[in-house]
C-alpha cells in the first residue's frame, strides 16, 4: 500500500516535470477567468447580509435547514468575512484541483 503511494507520487512528479506548459496554461486560464476577483470587491447579496448582520443570517440559514453551515460558522467563530481572502482561497483551491485532476 505504501509502495503504491510512493509510485503514484513519483508518477505525479514525473508528469509535472514533463507537462510544465500545461500548468502554465491552467494558471493563465484561471487568472484570466477569476483574477479580477483578487483585486475587485464583488460580493453577492448573501455575503453582504452575513457581513451586515451575522445573527440574522444564521437564523435565516437555520430556517431553510442549513444546520451544518450554521454549526460550522459558530464552531469556528467565523463572524468576520474578508472577501479578498475568500476569493484568493477559492482561486487557489480551484487551481490545485485542476492540477490534480
Amino acid at each position: 500500500m505504501i509502495q503504491q503511494l510512493i509510485d503514484e507520487k513519483n508518477k505525479f512528479i514525473e508528469f509535472s516535470i514533463n507537462n510544465k506548459f500545461l500548468y502554465f496554461i491552467i494558471a493563465l486560464a484561471t487568472m484570466l477567468s477569476y483574477g479580477i476577483k483578487l483585486v475587485g470587491l464583488n460580493i453577492s447579496i448573501d455575503t453582504e447580509a452575513i457581513i451586515d448582520d451575522f445573527d440574522v443570517q444564521m437564523k435565516a440559514w437555520n430556517s431553510i435547514d442549513r444546520f451544518g453551515l450554521v454549526a460550522f460558522k459558530k464552531l469556528f467563530s467565523l463572524h468576520s468575512f474578508n472577501p479578498f481572502v475568500a476569493n484568493f482561497l477559492t482561486i487557489f483551491h480551484l487551481h490545485i484541483y485542476l492540477l490534480s485532476s
